[in-house]
């Protein structure tokens, strides 16, 4: 009888223990879910960085459409849309330049770094097959 006792206030105490632990994690699900949330970026980000930093090392120059399109797409994810006025035509360089960022607008800094990310592995791939 005395076991039987014992036995059941163990249950008791687990079904306890599972309660508190739920009741734990419906306090901190936002928290976690924001956490990993977090960390997803991070990881997005840190990928973005590493393909800036590479597109330096392709063994030919991208042409300058393709440097344009990799330009519009930096810009859009590292500041977000346009924010300064379109130069004027005497300063050529600096307006293809902002047409490119200002092509782009429409997107959020994620899929920005994602397309960034793609161009670049799509630069490499070129690169590699010629």
């Amino acid at each position: 009888m005395a076991k039987a006792r014992c036995c059941y206030w163990r249950f008791v105490l687990l079904q306890l223990t599972i309660l508190r632990a739920d009741i734990l994690l419906d306090i901190h699900r936002g928290e976690i879910a924001e956490i990993e949330a977090l960390l997803e970026e991070a990881a997005e980000l840190e990928e973005f960085e590493e393909h800036a930093e590479k597109v330096k090392t392709l063994p030919a120059a991208p042409s300058n459409d393709d440097m344009l399109i990799l330009y519009g797409l930096y810009k859009q994810a590292t500041v977000g849309p346009v924010n300064t006025g379109r130069p004027g035509m005497f300063n050529m360089r600096e307006r293809y330049k902002w047409d490119a960022w200002k092509a782009v607008e429409g997107k959020s800094k994620e899929e920005a770094m994602g397309d960034y990310i793609t161009k670049v592995k799509q630069l490499f791939e070129a690169a590699g097959s010629s």
